[in-house]
C-alpha cells in the first residue's frame, strides 16, 4: 500500500440539458481520469461553478430556457477564469465568432468524437511548468491566465472580444490553406 498523498483529479463541469449526451460526456471524462460533475441548466450550472470550483467547464450552446453563449458571458462577468468550451451543433464563421465573443476558450461539435473531445480537454488542462499559460506567434505573446497581449514585450490594450479573436487566430495560425 502506498503512503503517498492522493492527487486530486481535474474537475470538469458539464452543463448539458440532454440527459443521454450528458451521460456519454460524463462517462468519457470519468473513464479518462477526470472528476466529472453534471448540471442540466444555466442556474444549476452557476451553482455548481460556485460549489465545486471546476478546472474546466463544458457548456452546450443550446441550453433549455437560456443560451450557452449567455451563460458563458455571465460566468466571465462573474470572474470565472477557468477554460470554457462550448458544445455546438453548427460550425459557421458566425457561430465560431459568437462563441469567442461570449468568452469561451474554444468549442467542439456534436455529435462529438471522443478522441477529439478528450484531446481538447487535455490541451486546456495540461499543467504549465512556468505557472502561466501562453500562446506565442512571432513577437506576439498572449497570456491566457491574465488575458493580456504583448508585442515586442509591450502591452497591447484589447477588449475581451478582441483578445478572444486574437487568441483564436494565433491558436489556429497556419491551418488555413
Amino acid at each position: 500500500m502506498s503512503t503517498g498523498t492522493l492527487e486530486q483529479l481535474p474537475r470538469v463541469l458539464v452543463i448539458e440539458p440532454d440527459e443521454s449526451l450528458a451521460q456519454n460526456v460524463y462517462l468519457d471524462l470519468k473513464e479518462s481520469g477526470y472528476d466529472a460533475v453534471l448540471a442540466h441548466d444555466a442556474n444549476s450550472g452557476i451553482s455548481q461553478v460556485r460549489e465545486v470550483q471546476p478546472a474546466l467547464i463544458v457548456i452546450d450552446r443550446m441550453l433549455t430556457g437560456d443560451s450557452g453563449l449567455r451563460l458563458c458571458n455571465q460566468l466571465r462577468s462573474m470572474g470565472t477564469r477557468v477554460p470554457m468550451l462550448l458544445l455546438m451543433s453548427r460550425d459557421t464563421v458566425e457561430d465560431r465568432v459568437a462563441c469567442l465573443e461570449a468568452g469561451a476558450d474554444d468549442y467542439f461539435l456534436k455529435p462529438y468524437r471522443t478522441d477529439e473531445f478528450l484531446n481538447l480537454i487535455r490541451l486546456y488542462l495540461q499543467p504549465d511548468p512556468e505557472g502561466t499559460q501562453q500562446l506565442r506567434f512571432g513577437d506576439l505573446v498572449l497570456d491566457l491566465s491574465t488575458r493580456q497581449a504583448f508585442r515586442s514585450e509591450r502591452a497591447i490594450e484589447l477588449t475581451m472580444k478582441e483578445f478572444e479573436l486574437l487568441k483564436y487566430s494565433v491558436f489556429y495560425a497556419g491551418e488555413a490553406q
